[in-house]
């Protein structure tokens, strides 16, 4: 796995790093209100500590080829995160999470990053479907898979607890552009 990705002169990808717990919590902390609604982890990172125990594990589950997780860089400094979980190798696909803090969003950040990840994945990860689900009242989140050019495949009745109860979410997902496999013989049966 690559350690960075450069998108853009000023966006960046890198693999998460323990020097950038302080300031991801410091960016948790300050968009805490808006992301708590939508990422039940929010309630439970309550110090830098907790985002550096956060980064050892993701380390630890990219080392074992579970996760693929990046940090999102602007201009140099941490803006958000995005991985690809639920990784099933034997049938090529997995799931995108994702979070921008509040004051870099709005401005395209997001979308760029989600379109070099789907590359990322099909490109040098070999997956053919990446999922994304999203709380069915998540506006933004569901603009930018939409923008990303995700399908919309179905909504997910009462599939995601927040703090205010069970919410339905939305399943989308992309397909790569790869050929269907070619078969050397055909079967007479």
């Amino acid at each position: 796995m690559k350690q960075r990705y450069k998108i853009n002169n000023l966006l960046e990808l890198k693999v998460p790093e323990l020097t950038d717990a302080k300031k991801l919590y410091e960016l948790i902390e300050h968009s805490r209100q808006e992301m708590q609604k939508w990422l039940p982890w929010v309630k439970k990172t309550l110090s830098a500590a907790d985002e550096e125990a956060f980064i050892l594990y993701s380390l630890g589950r990219i080392q074992d080829g579970k996760l693929w997780s990046m940090t999102i860089c602007v201009d140099g400094v941490p803006a958000g995160s995005i991985d690809i979980h639920e990784i099933n190798v034997q049938n090529a696909h997995g799931q995108i999470g994702y979070w921008l803090g509040s004051r870099f969003q709005g401005k395209g950040i997001m979308t760029q990053t989600l379109e070099a990840t789907v590359a990322i994945a099909f490109e040098e990860l070999g997956l053919h479907r990446l999922e994304l689900i999203a709380d069915n009242n998540n506006q933004k989140s569901k603009a930018v898979a939409v923008r990303a050019g995700f399908a919309f495949n179905c909504i997910l009745q009462d599939y995601l607890l927040s703090q205010d109860g069970f919410h339905d979410a939305v399943l989308y997902s992309k397909l790569s552009a790869l050929k269907k496999p070619q078969f050397i013989e055909p079967i007479n049966l």
